[in-house]
């Protein structure tokens, strides 16, 4: 499967043996291994993805997902699966800004 071979590249440019990154994120080589056949459970797949500092869609699909700026109008922001209305999100920009230390523009 996939996500075998993704982590097995990334520990090859890591220097990093699977048996080391299994140890690392509590789980057994042999669970790693198993992925070459089967699916990983949600479970092990996010205690590998964060022992590697990726994401579990970097483990998946083996992409670096881009990470947007609250900033980006080109981005939907939603909350409880509604959309959150410019207004609003000018307010939380402000908030953010303040908590961050950073100077209001």
């Amino acid at each position: 499967m996939d996500e075998f071979e993704n982590i097995r590249r990334w520990c090859r440019e890591h220097g990093i043996s699977i048996q080391e990154l299994a140890e690392k994120a509590n789980v057994s080589a042999s669970t790693i291994y198993g992925w070459k056949y089967k699916k990983p459970s949600i479970k092990n797949l996010n205690k590998v993805s964060k022992a590697m500092h990726v994401t579990t869609g970097y483990v998946i699909d083996n992409k670096v997902h881009e990470k947007r700026e609250l900033n980006d109008t080109s981005a939907i922001f939603t909350f409880n699966g509604e959309k959150i209305p410019e207004e609003d999100m000018k307010y939380v920009r402000e908030l953010l800004k303040r908590f961050s230390g950073k100077k209001h523009d």
